[in-house]
């Protein structure tokens, strides 16, 4: 989203659950802009929803630019999950979906009467086959 899109931004998260924070491996003002979005998301009161940092062009991470452990100690102290991804071969992009199905469904205090069922962890889900 462009900085002039900004204002409208609140409109988009309201009430959200969950947001997804991207940013470039390849390019370092990425995860700067990353944590920008985080703050914005922090100063809306936004400090309760599960978030997942997620580091694209993983296909491409022999020109990664960017510092892993600062990314995994700042996920952390938004207490996120980090994951690093590819949308272009479809690398870990379920793997983003299923940690927030994950972390939602193990925030609720009785699954049972909130009709959410909780999940397995994702890190334990296997690369099952399709069916068909």
């Amino acid at each position: 989203m462009c900085i002039r899109d900004r204002s409208m931004a609140k409109m988009y998260y309201k009430n959200a659950e969950a947001a997804i924070l991207v940013y470039d491996l390849t390019q370092p003002a990425s995860f700067e802009g990353l944590k920008v979005w985080a703050k914005e998301l922090e100063d809306n009161g936004m400090s309760n929803i599960v978030l997942v940092v997620v580091g694209n062009k993983l296909d491409i991470a022999d020109t990664t630019a960017i510092n892993t452990e600062e990314v995994s100690d700042y996920a952390e102290s938004l207490n996120a999950t980090s994951l690093t991804v590819s949308a272009k071969t479809d690398v870990n992009i379920k793997k983003i979906f299923e940690t927030i199905s994950f972390k939602l469904g193990n925030r609720t205090e009785s699954s049972k009467d909130s009709g959410i069922k909780k999940l397995t962890d994702p890190s334990k889900i296997g690369n099952k086959k399709k069916c068909c």
